[in-house]
């Protein structure tokens, strides 16, 4: 019985062979992992310095409207000092949880850091996160209060991986706008 199975797998590969004019090991092997991830993804994988420089550009483009989006959010603040304070507050608190990552980084890499210093470090890191979270949210709360909009908080995000990656990306514009 089961050597009939076999021939009959057999021969159902032979026929497809015939009919595709390859084997479907050949099939696998032909397939690089290159197209199986622009398969998967949906993203051609960088393959030369020009894509690169256009994948830089392009993150460079969207850092920008993203600070830009932020800058409108002060405006919108105008001349109410409360609005400003708050908002000022935010700025403040990314500053410093961004400066909290690059010394646990910094830190992490060195070999001669404790699992204790280590640690401490992470729950100054989380602390950190945890203001900026809470600032962002009463400001947003304010916004509201007061009738206007606040999707920009929606932009900046509601998750802390969100709230993260938005510090990583507009925490460069606003250090060189605090060094002007």
């Amino acid at each position: 019985m089961f050597e009939s199975r076999d021939f009959l797998r057999a021969r159902w590969e032979e026929k497809a062979q015939d009919d595709r004019g390859y084997s479907t090991e050949e099939e696998i092997d032909k397939t690089t992992t290159r197209e199986k991830a622009e398969k998967i993804h949906g993203v051609k994988p960088i393959t030369s310095e020009n894509d690169h420089s256009e994948l830089t550009e392009r993150k460079e483009k969207y850092q920008a409207s993203l600070w830009k989006e932020w800058q409108g959010v002060g405006e919108v603040c105008g001349n109410e000092v409360d609005l400003k304070r708050m908002y000022q507050q935010v700025e403040n608190a990314t500053l410093y949880y961004l400066s909290t990552v690059m010394e646990h980084k910094k830190d992490i890499l060195s070999p001669d850091i404790s699992a204790d210093k280590e640690e401490d470090l992470g729950k100054i890191r989380q602390r950190a996160h945890d203001a900026l979270i809470a600032n962002l949210n009463i400001l947003s709360r304010a916004f509201a209060q007061r009738g206007l909009d606040n999707n920009w908080r929606n932009v900046v995000g509601l998750s802390r991986q969100e709230v993260t990656r938005w510090v990583t990306n507009v925490g460069d514009f606003l250090m060189r706008s605090r060094e002007a």
